[in-house]
């Protein structure tokens, strides 16, 4: 007797432009996949669970992030938990277990393939709740990551889930927050997120790498991705195309593309479901069993990136320092106060680092583009000699934090720096590795 064909019904709260109603085989066994899109209508999601449990084998509920990126959801994403609950007949997923393999899998095959790929990345992080194990992945390689969500800016969800402690202690708050009147969390949120949109704008202009789902990059602004590199999910042919077009240097999308038409990643993980027939939880090696054999989220546009760096270079002011060279009165008194000159150049070396300049426009034979920076010690010579190595080599350090804040993927020392102490051995073994 051959076995009956296994239903599941992807219920989203995106819209119904992207419906489907197919027949597939996967993993030895046939299909029938629907996609039910509700345009933001949370009692029409629940109305629809609670109807395809009678008869579909499992259920995918989606797409509540993606619809409050577009503006079709307004409400409080957390209310997805009911529908999600709404019954125990059947299976209801919602992919976040098969998400977070694919997601650590995509970004490691990127910096396999491409060595130093992510190497102290300038990241901007759109939504950090649907991609914590990317970002998980990613701090591995970079420290360089901001988000655009003011809450997660304090590297919220990360800490929430490896401190069991701190996680039950946010819970509790996030739940008092959950039952303030609407009308008091708008007026927090107003200026906040307007402050905090405006700082993400700027650090998408400077950042190497954007992680976030397609509506929600429609929503921050596509003007912004040019030569960059994305990380998000579901994206068709079409989608790649207008990524494409707006300049984005390499799309890494982590979701499987087993069939013809698209399905989010949830659409695998309810389909596994609905074939485990043990007493037993659903397990990520039960996942993978089921995963097609091939290689997740590879890379689908070119890019040059992955084959340049962007350097650092120290430098440090001449014997005649540049301050006292433009500021005629500081180079008056150098002149005519009898040491005036000398105490501003003792002052000098005590300053920090500071940008120089910031030099763009780099690009060789191959097209490869690259973009560096100048950054000066105060410290001339003389006061160098004047001070033991290690006076030296704290300021150094110091200029290497702050071109691992810029970016930058290798530093030189320019002039004296490289000269003193041991000619930067030292500086090379303590600076930040990424």
């Amino acid at each position: 007797m051959p076995r009956k064909r296994l239903v599941v019904v992807n219920v989203t709260l995106q819209g119904p432009e992207w419906d489907f109603d197919e027949k597939v085989s996967f993993a030895g066994r046939d299909f029938r996949l629907i996609r039910l899109g509700t345009s933001g209508d949370m009692d029409a999601a629940e109305k629809l669970v609670w109807q395809w449990s009678l008869k579909a084998d499992a259920i995918a509920v989606t797409g509540v992030r993606e619809a409050q990126a577009t503006g079709v959801f307004k409400g409080d994403p957390h209310e997805v938990r009911q529908v999600l609950e709404t019954t125990a007949r059947v299976p209801v997923r919602d992919g976040s277990m098969l998400a977070d393999v694919l997601q650590e899998w995509a970004v490691r095959h990127v910096q396999a393939e491409m060595p130093g790929y992510f190497n102290n990345a300038r990241t901007v992080v759109l939504s950090g709740k649907n991609y914590e194990r990317t970002i998980r992945v990613l701090r591995e390689f970079t420290a360089n990551i901001d988000f655009v969500d003011p809450a997660l800016r304090t590297d919220v969800p990360v800490v929430l889930n490896t401190n069991p402690v701190v996680a039950k202690a946010a819970e509790v708050g996030m739940w008092s927050w959950r039952l303030t009147p609407s009308i008091f969390k708008d007026h927090t949120h107003g200026p906040v997120e307007w402050v905090s949109d405006k700082l993400a704008h700027r650090a998408a202009r400077d950042a190497d790498v954007i992680v976030g789902s397609y509506a929600e990059l429609i929503r921050f602004g596509l003007e912004d991705l040019a030569g960059k590199t994305v990380i998000t999910n579901a994206i068709s042919d079409g989608r790649l195309t207008e990524l494409g077009s707006r300049g984005v240097d390499l799309v890494i999308d982590a979701t499987p593309r087993p069939f013809r038409f698209m399905v989010v990643t949830a659409m695998p993980e309810a389909m596994a479901a609905a074939m485990h027939t043990e007493e037993r939880e659903l397990t990520t090696d039960d996942l993978l069993g089921t995963h097609p054999n091939r290689g997740p989220g590879a890379p689908v546009a070119s890019s040059q990136r992955g084959q340049t760096q962007e350097p650092v270079r120290l430098c440090h002011p001449p014997a005649e320092h540049p301050v006292l060279q433009q500021r005629r009165g500081l180079g008056h008194h150098r002149q005519t106060s009898g040491g005036w000159g000398d105490v501003v150049e003792k002052a000098m070396a005590y300053i920090p680092p500071f940008i120089y300049s910031h030099v763009t426009g780099i690009e060789s034979p191959t097209g490869a583009e690259a973009e560096g920076w100048l950054i000066s010690v105060g410290g001339t010579p003389k006061e160098m000699l004047a001070h033991s190595p290690e006076f030296t080599y704290s300021r150094l350090l110091d200029a290497a934090e702050l071109a691992r804040k810029l970016g930058a993927q290798v530093m030189g020392l320019g002039a004296f720096t490289k000269v003193v102490g041991d000619a930067g051995v030292t500086v090379a073994k303590r600076a930040p590795s990424r």
